[in-house]
């Protein structure tokens, strides 16, 4: 409430949070990847290729990284996509604690009955993306053969799908957050 009785527009104001959600979901998702892989490194869980007993996995470590590097690429949309989401959220409310609680449980509902549809209603959802490309990342590190989606990857869906819905938080998010009488 403070910050919006300097002289800075409402506009300026909603852009900086827009900034700030794609900065702490960057962070946050560099957070998850970086204690996925210390933890499975630690552990020595990366799969049959690590596996002293099991020599499955004969790839090189280019394509490994290739692999992993697509897989990262395809997700970090549909986070960013949830993160769009908890700023809609956050326009509704005066707390930013049930800010996050709403906006959790909305994510956890959703996902829960989106999980339960036909993978064609799936793809059209930024929930799918994340899962669709950690699990194929996992079958990869297990040593199964893994292709990727030809659809997905041609239309660009990973990209598209999120970010289309990131366009339609947007302008609900600003316009709630526009209609809100906020004094100090």
């Amino acid at each position: 409430k403070n910050l919006l009785t300097r002289p800075i527009t409402r506009t300026d104001f909603f852009l900086a949070k827009c900034v700030t959600v794609l900065g702490i979901v960057a962070i946050f998702y560099l957070f998850l990847l970086y204690v996925s892989w210390t933890g499975a490194l630690a552990r020595g869980d990366l799969g049959p290729g690590w596996d002293d007993e099991q020599y499955l996995v004969h790839r090189s470590a280019d394509e490994i990284a290739g692999h992993a590097w697509k897989a990262v690429l395809l997700s970090f949309p549909s986070f960013l996509a949830a993160g769009f989401l908890g700023l809609w959220v956050s326009n509704w409310t005066e707390s930013s604690g049930y800010a996050v609680a709403i906006a959790l449980v909305l994510y956890l509902l959703a996902d829960f009955f989106v999980g339960m549809l036909n993978v064609r209603v799936q793809q059209k959802t930024f929930f799918y993306y994340g899962s669709y490309a950690l699990e194929k990342l996992k079958d990869y590190a297990e040593g199964r053969s893994v292709l990727w989606n030809s659809e997905i990857d041609k239309g660009l869906l990973y990209l598209k799908v999120p970010l289309a819905y990131v366009a339609a938080f947007l302008p609900f998010a600003y316009g709630i957050f526009r209609a809100r009488d906020i004094r100090s």
